[in-house]
C-alpha cells in the first residue's frame, strides 16, 4: 500500500527544486490501472515522495514520523544499461512543506548523475515495505532540456562542398539558402561519410553512404515537430525518419523559408523531438533557422 510522488531535484549545481503540498500520489492497481511513470529534469538527486495507505478507502496515512532504519529494500536501476544506482529512503528532512496534515512522507532519494554514468534517461525503481509486506513499482523519465543531437547539414547545389562528418550540439543554426537544405539527425551517435560497403545508411537514399560510431543505446525513434516560430517556419519544413534507418531523421527545409523570415526580418526555430521506441524517453534538439538579407546573415540570437 506503497504510494508515491515527485518531490523534487537537485540540479547540476548543487541547487534543491522542491514541489509542496498537495501532492499527487499515485499506487498502480490502486488509483492508477497503468504503470506509474514520474518525469524529473537531468539533474544530480531526484526525490521521490512514499506515503503509506492505511486504509481500503485510501484516506488514511501512516504518520511517517519514525525512522526507518531497514524498513524499506530499495532498487534503483538505469533501465537502458542495467546499471545499479545508489538510493535510499529517509524521514524528511529537506523540505518542510512537504508535509500534510495526517502524514509526513519518507523521502527516497535516488543518485542519477555519478562519474561512472552521467547519460541516464529512464530509472526503474522498486521498493518493499518490510512491516506491511507492500511494494510500488515505477518508472522515472529523466529529461534533458539541452538534448546532444548528432547533426550534418547540406545546403541543395553545394554538395561538393559538404560536410562529412556530424557535429554534437545541444542546438544547430543553419543559414538559409534560396535552394533548400536538408540537415541529417542522430540522438545516438556521431556518423561519418564512408564507402557504400561500409555503410548503415544513406542519404539521399544510395547516393551519399555513412557510417556510425558503435551505439551503447540502439533505439528506433520517432521523430516529430513539437514547437516552432514564426507560424511560416511550420509551412516550409518537415521531418521524417530515413525510410531504411528509424534511427536518425532527415529535417528538409523548403527554399522559400529563406525568402519568407527575410521579408520578416527575423530568425526562426523548430524543436525535433525524438522519442524512444524502448525506452519512451523524448529529447528534444532546437534548430535556429537565419536568413540572409543582402548576403549577411541575421543576427538576432
Amino acid at each position: 500500500m506503497l504510494q508515491a510522488a515527485f518531490g523534487g531535484y537537485r540540479n547540476t549545481g548543487g541547487d534543491d527544486t522542491f514541489t509542496d503540498a498537495p501532492n499527487v500520489y499515485r499506487e498502480p492497481s490502486f488509483d492508477i490501472m497503468f504503470p506509474l511513470e514520474l518525469t524529473s529534469p537531468k539533474s544530480q538527486k531526484i526525490y521521490i515522495l512514499l506515503r503509506i495507505r492505511t486504509n481500503n478507502a485510501g484516506t488514511t496515512f501512516e504518520a511517517g514520523t519514525g525512522a526507518p532504519g531497514n524498513r524499506f529494500t530499495v532498487s534503483a536501476t538505469n533501465a537502458t544499461t542495467g546499471d545499479i544506482l545508489t538510493a535510499s529512503v529517509a524521514l524528511n528532512t529537506l523540505n518542510t512543506n512537504w508535509n500534510e496534515s495526517s502524514f509526513s512522507p519518507y523521502v527516497l532519494t535516488v543518485d542519477s548523475d555519478t562519474a561512472e554514468n552521467n547519460q541516464i534517461d529512464v530509472i526503474d525503481c522498486i521498493i518493499r515495505d518490510a512491516n506491511t509486506n507492500a511494494a510500488i513499482t515505477f518508472r522515472i523519465n529523466v529529461l534533458d532540456s539541452q538534448s546532444a543531437f548528432n547533426s550534418l547539414t547540406i545546403v541543395n547545389g553545394d554538395e561538393h562542398i559538404r560536410p562529412v562528418s556530424s557535429t554534437l550540439s545541444s542546438n544547430a543554426v543553419l543559414t538559409l539558402s534560396r535552394n533548400g537544405l536538408y540537415s541529417i539527425l542522430s540522438p545516438i551517435v556521431s556518423f561519418q561519410e564512408s564507402a557504400s560497403g561500409d555503410a548503415d545508411f544513406s542519404y539521399p537514399d544510395n547516393i551519399i553512404f555513412y557510417k556510425r560510431e558503435q551505439p551503447v543505446n540502439d533505439e528506433i525513434f520517432e521523430f516529430s515537430i513539437s514547437d516552432f516560430s514564426p507560424a511560416v517556419v511550420s509551412e516550409n519544413i518537415m521531418v521524417y525518419p530515413l525510410p531504411s534507418f528509424r534511427k536518425a531523421a532527415v529535417l528538409v527545409t523548403d527554399g522559400k523559408l529563406q525568402d519568407e523570415l527575410k521579408l520578416l526580418r527575423e530568425v526562426g526555430w523548430v524543436d525535433i523531438t525524438a522519442t524512444g521506441k524502448i525506452s519512451g524517453v523524448e529529447n528534444v534538439f532546437r534548430v535556429y533557422l537565419k536568413p540572409q538579407i543582402g548576403g549577411i546573415n541575421v543576427r538576432s540570437l
